[in-house]
């Protein structure tokens, strides 16, 4: 394979983002000939798949002239791994940057943050409301600050067009490495999306039957009352804080999910809403794993082990982040 990121252009000829391992998991737990394979995204260089959204976006909008290296001022809003990505390329890059996060975020979030460029101004929330509290913070920010660009990595179609290089990649490998045409089933978390309208007409085109599922924390559903075509209502008690960072996002429009030109509802064929207890029981097999994968990426393998049938089948999921921003393994 070749890196599909030509990042000459951003002037980071040496980066490596994109073209990450595809490893087979032992993740059946008993379920005989069923396979797990997990797309290794962790291992671009900020330790998540928004490495790939990012060398787009920024070279979609240089190009576009809608930012200049040294004079646009950035500023996004994020749960943490687009954060840091976002703040890694405005290094890179010598943009001048702000980053809005929610409160109760991980302060190994912040540290990680931080890491990825020292002279990233980060501003947490002041409204006490998840992704949702950081996106107003922003918001109001942007109103006395109108020389900042939001680059809006949750509505750009850059998203999906970098994202959906994660399924091209992986049935490439999965064919070369394991002679295998294709997947049976793909489990994605739900987040704004990205993840599941950019790689699923990827994986749809190369099997049709295949099964898409999608998961996120029941106490904070974002896709339930799109799929389900009821009214979005904050759940009973208001919204609850959970520890699958970047899903459950309540009260933040995504138009990835409610578009239909995405065909969001189109695709997804099982929707999974996962209790308090079982995420917490999905974080207990971080020791099985061998090397260190945060939340999402840790339920999204307890679904794997779940969903398993004895038919030979092939499941794929994401390892979206390194785990060490969790405080797994060391730096």
């Amino acid at each position: 394979m070749t890196n599909d990121f030509d990042l000459s252009g951003l002037g980071m000829q040496d980066a490596c983002i994109g073209n990450t391992p595809l490893i087979e998991l032992d993740a059946s737990k008993g379920v005989n000939r069923h396979r797990v394979f997990a797309k290794c995204e962790y291992k671009n260089p900020t330790g998540s798949h928004y490495d790939r959204v990012y060398a787009r976006l920024f070279s979609a909008m240089e190009r576009s002239g809608e930012i200049t290296r040294g004079v646009t001022p950035l500023v996004e809003a994020s749960s943490g791994n687009a954060a840091a990505s976002f703040a890694w390329f405005c290094a890179q890059l010598g943009y001048p940057c702000t980053i809005f996060l929610p409160r109760r975020i991980p302060e190994t979030f912040v540290a990680h943050i931080a890491t990825q460029n020292p002279k990233a101004q980060i501003v947490i929330a002041d409204l006490n409301c998840y992704l949702k509290g950081a996106v107003h913070t922003m918001q109001r920010f942007l109103v006395t600050h109108r020389d900042h660009k939001c680059m809006n990595h949750s509505r750009r179609p850059e998203t999906l067009a970098a994202t959906a290089t994660i399924a091209t990649e992986a049935l490439e490998q999965v064919h070369h490495q394991f002679g295998l045409p294709s997947f049976d089933r793909f489990i994605a978390a739900c987040g704004n999306g990205a993840t599941i309208v950019g790689p699923g007409p990827v994986l749809k085109r190369a099997n049709p039957a295949l099964d898409l599922v999608i998961f996120e924390p029941a106490v904070a559903p974002v896709a339930a009352p799109i799929l389900e075509s009821t009214s979005a209502s904050c759940p009973e008690g208001g919204f609850q804080y959970h520890p699958l960072y970047g899903t459950g996002a309540w009260g933040v429009a995504f138009p990835f999910l409610t578009k239909p030109a995405f065909g969001f509802r189109r695709l997804v064929t099982k929707h999974v809403l996962m209790s308090s207890s079982e995420i917490e029981e999905s974080l207990s097999f971080h020791a099985e794993v061998g090397f260190p994968v945060g939340n999402t990426s840790l339920a999204a393998l307890h679904l794997a082990r779940k969903l398993a049938v004895p038919d030979g089948s092939s499941t794929l999921i994401i390892l979206y982040d390194d785990g060490r921003k969790y405080g797994r393994g060391s730096d």
